[in-house]
């Protein structure tokens, strides 16, 4: 008996899409590290400022050009461990984590 809601994937289904993720968010990193190259350096939006924590948006575009970077490197983790030939069943948390549904 299954309990709760699960759906059923191939292993090769998701190699296929976490080699997508990762490669989507390879571009986005180099988007932003191009972004940043032009950005400024200083702050003259005071939105930028939050929680006494001053960011240029220089050091913005930069650190969302890493976050993308460590989401590629981690689905490329997943897709070379995924064990090939089984099959994956996944909880609706599994979807979101793994970007396959947008994570409510």
């Amino acid at each position: 008996m299954i309990e709760g809601v699960v759906f059923e994937f191939t292993s090769d289904e998701l190699i296929k899409h976490c080699q997508e993720r990762a490669e989507h968010h390879e571009k986005k990193s180099a988007f932003h590290a191009k972004r940043a190259e032009t950005a400024e350096d200083e702050v003259t939006d005071p939105s930028m400022i939050s929680n006494k924590t001053v960011q240029s948006q220089k050091a913005e575009c930069l650190r969302i050009s890493m976050h993308h970077q460590s989401m590629a490197k981690m689905y490329k983790v997943y897709a070379d461990h995924i064990i090939k030939g089984e099959k994956y069943r996944l909880t609706m948390r599994d979807l979101g984590e793994l970007e396959l549904i947008k994570a409510v």
